[in-house]
């Protein structure tokens, strides 16, 4: 067993964007962390709430935590990808953690993952998460059944061609990843960036504990697996009241076309300099993003994506995946039409009883 002077330092690197909500939750897990030599780095981006003030203030409370705890500002909003990939240059740790402004860690996140890379010489280590609300509740599933981890059979760098089952909150890095990872592509999220690296390498490992509580609400960077939108009716509501901006829906339709177009463009041209051995389903799914985005017919990937390659195996709804741009969006339209009929299904008995109340107590 390691004594505490020879254990690596650690780095916690922090991205934030008017994340006062929730930010002293987590700065109170992150000061109860088992693991002694971590320092914590906070890149803010440019925010306009009480962000940087707390972060003040939380400094000055706790001033033994605040030897540990480093805020840098950005001049420009960068978004979050850059915003934590310009955090990395002022880190100094071995190994790497991406925490998010609004989740709550386990004591023993740091120490856990921290072992498991050490025994099993990983570029990466990720964990599972429990998933909670906006209060804290727990959702009761955790995500790696709500996105069908368990039933995976075969891991290996393909699955993020279309697919991140691996939040950046889950994930630690070693430093030695960073050589090729770095820089980040625009429109790649860091953490699909740096797991598909690591998975590209045979140099990644898990640990099953749910080692997050991992917070699901309306302002998260990206949104929630759908089986967890079922089992509350509010967040069920919820999702129903967004889908009424379909011009919103469609610009987000829109923006996740472009985004795997860059995403399969930057994995494409890594394997192709990387030896030239780009696999069979990146050389497919890069000239399939290409044909979706010019809106070309997609018929002839079909008996593809009703394949059981091991590329797709955590996709739902794959005939979608050929379905033209034109025709995804009269989708979106109609599930906005659909939701405003069932919101207005949902409210009328409402108004009814209130107008019965009001039209009662003239009387």
């Amino acid at each position: 067993m390691m004594s505490e002077t020879s254990l690596p330092k650690v780095s916690i690197l922090m991205a934030t964007y008017n994340g006062a909500a929730y930010l002293i939750e987590q700065l109170d897990s992150l000061r109860a962390q088992d693991y002694p030599h971590f320092d914590l780095l906070v890149c803010d981006d440019v925010s306009t709430d009480d962000t940087l003030e707390l972060l003040k203030r939380y400094q000055q409370q706790y001033p033994d935590f605040a030897v540990q705890l480093r805020v840098v500002s950005n001049q420009s909003n960068v978004g979050y990808i850059k915003n934590f990939e310009r955090g990395l240059s002022y880190c100094q740790g071995e190994y790497l953690f991406f925490c998010d402004q609004d989740d709550i860690w386990l004591p023993s996140k740091l120490s856990t993952l921290v072992a498991q890379a050490l025994k099993t010489n990983a570029l990466a280590v990720y964990s599972n998460a429990a998933l909670i609300d906006a209060s804290g509740a727990d959702l009761g599933i955790d995500l790696h059944r709500s996105f069908g981890v368990d039933q995976l059979q075969r891991f290996d760098h393909r699955l993020f061609y279309l697919a991140n089952f691996i939040p950046g909150c889950t994930l630690m890095i070693s430093r030695e990843l960073l050589a090729v990872a770095l820089p980040f592509r625009e429109g790649v999220p860091h953490d699909v960036w740096l797991a598909y690296h690591a998975s590209y390498a045979g140099r990644i490992s898990s640990v099953k504990q749910c080692l997050v509580q991992y917070r699901q609400h309306g302002g998260n960077a990206l949104g929630m697996p759908g089986s967890v939108r079922k089992r509350r009716i509010d967040l069920y509501l919820r999702n129903k009241w967004r889908k009424l901006n379909v011009w919103h829906q469609l610009q987000k339709h829109q923006q996740a076309l472009n985004d795997t177009d860059k995403r399969l463009a930057a994995m494409f041209e890594f394997e192709s300099a990387n030896g030239g051995l780009v696999s069979q389903e990146l050389a497919l799914l890069h000239n399939w993003s290409k044909e979706r985005l010019q809106g070309r017919a997609l018929d002839k990937y079909l008996s593809f994506f009703r394949s059981d390659n091991p590329a797709l195996q955590l996709l739902n709804n794959r005939d979608n995946y050929c379905e033209s741009p034109q025709r995804r969006a009269k989708k979106i339209r109609n599930r906005g039409y659909r939701s405003l009929i069932l919101l207005v299904l949902l409210i009328s008995p409402l108004f009814w009883l209130f107008f019965r109340i009001i039209t009662g107590s003239m009387l």
